[in-house]
């Protein structure tokens, strides 16, 4: 039970560190200009942070299986190289709905079990 709870505590903590660091990231680059034109169009900014962010967690799960801080944290996913990968973007972009039903999605892994996320893109971490 104790092991299940630190790598649920490492995964809500990747989802954390990763939102901080794509938000540091979209600061950087929208101090550069790049999103200004964008944000005129939309009129609001969160949608680009969380675009930026979702897009963060898929170009990095393509590279390593996980994301960034997935694979600092020392959680790897399992399976094939190429579904590794590919599964792992669905199943990064299932977290976006999971942070808000997150007790329903996470608390599988106390018990030892796969979460939802990851029977629907058929990954695992």
């Amino acid at each position: 039970m104790l092991k299940n709870f630190n790598h649920m505590f490492k995964r809500i903590l990747s989802i954390i560190a990763d939102f901080f660091i794509s938000l540091n990231i979209f600061s950087f680059f929208y101090i550069l200009g790049p999103y200004e034109h964008l944000e005129k169009s939309m009129g609001y900014t969160w949608p680009l942070i969380l675009l930026n962010y979702i897009a963060f967690r898929a170009f990095f799960t393509l590279i390593l299986g996980t994301s960034l801080s997935q694979y600092i944290f020392g959680l790897r996913s399992s399976g094939d190289f190429f579904w590794k990968r590919l599964g792992g973007v669905l199943r990064s972009l299932y977290e976006i709905p999971s942070v808000f039903l997150f007790p329903l999605t996470e608390l599988p892994i106390l018990f030892g079990k796969k979460t939802i996320k990851e029977y629907l893109s058929q990954t695992s971490i």
